[in-house]
């Protein structure tokens, strides 16, 4: 990574894709646009959080947020549309091109937070997402180290 430059987010609205203690995944509107964030590190223990925030063009923002409140209903319909969220949000990070940055606070609604820019390269931490990435320690090691 390279020495990252800092900016601030607000958030006027959260749409969850997926939520575990928290958000894991979902899209932010922001005054300067829609954002994809992910959770890249995360410690049970002691409730730290790092998230990957990339900006998002409206059209990929809107056919994301299609499967926001995805947890309720039957099973296979569940188990398809998770699949279906799941191979967009790849599709979406192979286009996504610029405005990466990183935070350790979990954006809620309303609120005001620091980012750090990140490089392209690292926006390879969500390739083949799972929640259980962000248990490791490699990605404590990489994403909780000090900016």
């Amino acid at each position: 990574m390279k020495s990252p430059r800092q900016r601030t987010i607000s958030v006027e609205e959260v749409h969850y894709l997926e939520w575990h203690d928290g958000l894991v995944r979902g899209i932010l509107d922001t005054p300067n646009g829609p954002s994809l964030v992910a959770l890249v590190a995360w410690d049970p223990d002691t409730r730290r959080r790092a998230y990957i925030l990339l900006g998002l063009n409206s059209d990929d923002s809107e056919r994301l947020k299609q499967f926001a409140g995805l947890a309720s209903g039957d099973a296979g319909k569940l188990h398809a549309r998770w699949a279906a969220m799941q191979a967009e949000f790849e599709r979406v990070l192979q286009r996504c091109k610029s405005s990466f940055a990183m935070t350790r606070t979990e954006p809620a609604k309303g609120s005001r937070f620091g980012v750090f820019e990140l490089d392209p390269d690292d926006v390879q931490a969500l390739a083949d997402y799972d929640l259980e990435k962000a248990l490791s320690k490699s990605a404590w090691d990489k994403w909780f180290a000090s900016r």
